[in-house]
């Protein structure tokens, strides 16, 4: 950050430099933790299953020597129909280059954004340094490294970061051109510029912005408005600017023509802005949670303070180069108002705002500090401004450090949810459980084989990623396909019915809650497998997996008798080796009653009551009850609530789990999320197959809302039971107080 004086500072310390750019690297530095965070870890379900594309796209460019990116596995050449043609191809071929280099390891897919975010505090921070001044860099990289959106993201491979690099890059390239006019940082704003036009579209805005200003300033406005400028390197950097933009939408123009893309692209497009018609203040209403959750409301008010000083100082005060955070708040604006379709489903989709809060409150804060110094100078003429500044830096650090406790909180909040937070009250699941059935079944499966999922399997690329092997949705398994002899199905969302059909017919081998058949082997009774879990150590928590144990698959008779026994399978042997886990316990209470030997059954059901809480208890119409909670605290806290049947039901019931949040976290500036969330999945053992007097277990995983958040049940369905006390109201299973993990 060497150059010439910032605006508005009056002598340049050593000590005030070297203080500024320690600060500017330890959030370079902050920004590389929190990107290694899991950096190592698989790939599971919600946007981050994007990485699983991104993998996937690698791999097809290479296997088969193809430029587009194809985000599913095929058996033969991928045809151009199924290239992916909404955005630039570049941060395909540059993940594709770090595949190449390193292998198919899962840090690959992440470490391009990671890289890109670790830079961006001191990107942000020279531009500032140079159009605020110290005060404001320390702050523009400071709210670059707080902000929740850009925590919960850093290692997100999608457009929106690259875009941000690029147009930050362009603009640290022009800042550092327009002192001297040399042609090493004219070098370096093209290679911005050329890196975001090919990041997305949205930034062709943000690059024309800035021409468009900077060709009025410097070649027709009088030289005494914005400077004297050297009119031929001016010239030299616009005209190449231009054939860059050029040049590359003619060249995307062309290869998506080639490949029939272009018609595709647009209708996505038009398909993205749907809704924009909309006022916007009924949008912003709608969005309000999300948008609180990604800026805090101290930055969205820094955010519309600042807008009119950037216009003022950039018109009055003739300093050109603020036109840069107005271009970065145009494009922004553009991005999340017009692509209003995209916007409401992609949670990220805010992300170039970052870019701009940060000058925003850099502004605002050197604003802070000027004041102060200029009347602490008028008290005290001795004083020099510039120590001043130096000590007066704390107390401005304080306005992005106010917004670090909502950062951590998004932070774990969104690698918990695989980025979708509250995903608008909608179940999501991490899926890293099916990563670890699917790398156990992968081999067991040709490479040249299709399998066929079931819709219950919910698919998603970190699915298709983990299983390196081409899927399809399908209903049912297909006979007499060598290729496509693999049919999977997830049993908490696959009726009693089609569980028997599929039990009948075929040899099943159950992981966990996964239903894996091979549809060309004899019918025979079906095989249980479980999930033997443990919590990660410090290393694995940090590098591998903090918000998920360590999973194995292992077989276990247990489960094997209880699933033959509710499907009326032969043969069916009890275990032989005593009960070792609680779930065994359980399993072992059914088999006694179903040998008749009541007194034992009796004895073991009280030992397991006594391990759930009994003040959570509720009765049905059915004679089913709900007999105790217990929660477990981990990296992936666990609900469990243990029933007793009652009658068989006629129709297909579960049991649902929903929740609410009914105060905000504590040092928060989010207010409470409004969402009814689904939490819970549904029973593995379909209440349509239970047995009167027989034990079974509702497991959830609790992934945990900011705020205070109550948790209720109920059974629902054509043959739902209904609850005998409270008219028949929910039941409330669980509380989380606000510090709860």
């Amino acid at each position: 950050m060497k150059g010439t004086p910032a605006p508005g500072v009056h002598g340049v310390s050593a000590a005030g430099e070297r203080a500024v750019r320690w600060l500017v690297l330890v959030a370079c530095a902050w920004m590389a933790i929190v990107g290694g965070w899991e950096l190592l870890g698989p790939v599971g379900a919600g946007h981050y299953a994007v990485v699983g594309a991104r993998g996937i796209i690698a791999e097809n460019m290479w296997h088969w020597g193809i430029v587009g990116p194809v985000r599913t596995y095929t058996l033969e050449r991928p045809p151009p129909s199924l290239y992916y043609g909404n955005h630039p191809w570049g941060m395909f071929w540059l993940i594709a280059g770090a595949y190449r280099l390193f292998g198919r390891h899962e840090w690959v897919l992440r470490i391009v954004p990671v890289l890109m975010n670790v830079a961006l505090p001191a990107l942000l921070a020279g531009i500032a340094r140079r159009t605020l001044g110290r005060v404001g860099a320390v702050l523009a990289a400071w709210t670059w490294a707080v902000l929740p959106i850009t925590l919960g993201f850093a290692q997100f491979p999608g457009f929106e970061v690259p875009v941000v690099f690029g147009c930050a890059l362009f603009s640290w390239g022009l800042v550092r051109f327009q002192e001297r006019w040399q042609p090493r940082w004219m070098l370096l704003s093209w290679v911005g510029a050329a890196w975001t036009f090919h990041s997305d579209w949205v930034a062709y805005l943000f690059v024309a912005v800035v021409l468009m200003v900077t060709v009025v300033a410097w070649g027709l406005l009088p030289r005494r408005w914005f400077g004297a400028a050297d009119l031929r390197r001016v010239l030299q950097w616009w005209l190449v600017t231009v054939l860059l933009a050029v040049g590359t939408l003619a060249f995307y123009g062309l290869l998506f023509r080639k490949y029939g893309l272009l018609e595709g692209m647009l209708g996505n497009a038009q398909r993205r802005t749907s809704g924009s018609e909309l006022p916007l203040e009924v949008v912003l209403a709608a969005r309000r949670h999300w948008i609180e959750l990604m800026f805090p409301p101290p930055i969205i008010l820094a955010g519309k303070l600042a807008a009119p000083l950037f216009l003022a100082r950039w018109l009055l005060g003739r300093r050109l180069l603020d036109v840069l955070p107005l271009a970065f708040l145009a494009m922004s604006l553009v991005h999340y108002v017009v692509f209003k379709n995209g916007a409401d489903v992609h949670i990220y989709w805010p992300l170039p705002f970052a870019a701009y809060a940060a000058f925003a409150l850099g502004l605002l804060g050197q604003g802070m500090v000027s004041g102060l110094g200029a009347l602490l100078g008028w008290l005290r003429p001795r004083w020099r401004s510039s120590r001043l500044e130096l000590a007066l830096l704390p107390l401005a650090l304080c306005l992005p450090l106010l917004l670090l406790p909502d950062g951590l909180r998004h932070l774990d909040y969104a690698r918990k949810t695989g980025g979708r937070l509250n995903d608008d009250g909608h179940l999501n699941q991490q899926d890293l459980d099916k990563a670890v059935a699917v790398a156990w079944a992968a081999p067991r499966v040709a490479e040249r084989s299709v399998v066929r999922l079931h819709p219950s399997m919910r698919v998603h690329w970190g699915l298709e990623w983990n299983l390196h092997r081409p899927v399809e949705p399908a209903g049912r398994p297909l006979k007499g396909d060598e290729q496509a002899r693999w049919f999977w199905a997830d049993s908490r969302f696959t009726s009693s019915a089609e569980q028997r059909a599929l039990a009948s017919e075929y040899a099943v081998q159950v992981v966990g809650p996964y239903w894996l058949i091979d549809a060309l082997a004899p019918p025979a009774p079906l095989t249980a497998h479980v999930f033997g879990e443990r919590e990660p150590t410090a290393w694995e928590w940090y590098w591998r997996q903090a918000h998920d144990p360590l999973r194995r698959v292992e077989p276990d008779a247990y489960a094997t008798w209880e699933l033959r026994d509710a499907f009326d399978q032969t043969p069916n042997p009890p275990p032989t080796a005593p009960p070792t886990t609680r779930e065994q316990r359980r399993i072992q209470h059914n088999l006694l009653l179903a040998r008749g030997e009541r007194a034992e059954a009796e004895r073991l059901r009280q030992q397991l009551e006594a391990e759930f809480e009994p003040a959570v208890s509720a009765r049905y119409s059915d004679g089913t009850r709900l007999l105790g909670r217990r929660f477990e605290v981990g990296v992936a806290p666990r609900l469990s609530l243990l029933f007793l049947a009652g009658e068989r039901p006629a129709e297909e019931t579960q049991f649902e789990l929903r929740s609410r949040v009914v105060a905000p976290p504590r040092w928060s500036w989010t207010s409470a999320d409004d969402k009814e969330k689904q939490v819970g999945t549904y029973f593995e053992v379909p209440p349509r197959v239970w047995r009167p007097g027989y034990l079974y277990v509702y497991d959830s995983e609790i992934r945990h809302r900011p705020g205070t958040e109550q948790f209720y049940g109920w059974f629902s369905g054509a043959g739902a039971p209904r609850r005998v006390e409270g008219d028949g109201a929910p039941v409330r299973v669980l509380e989380l107080p606000q510090d709860a993990p």
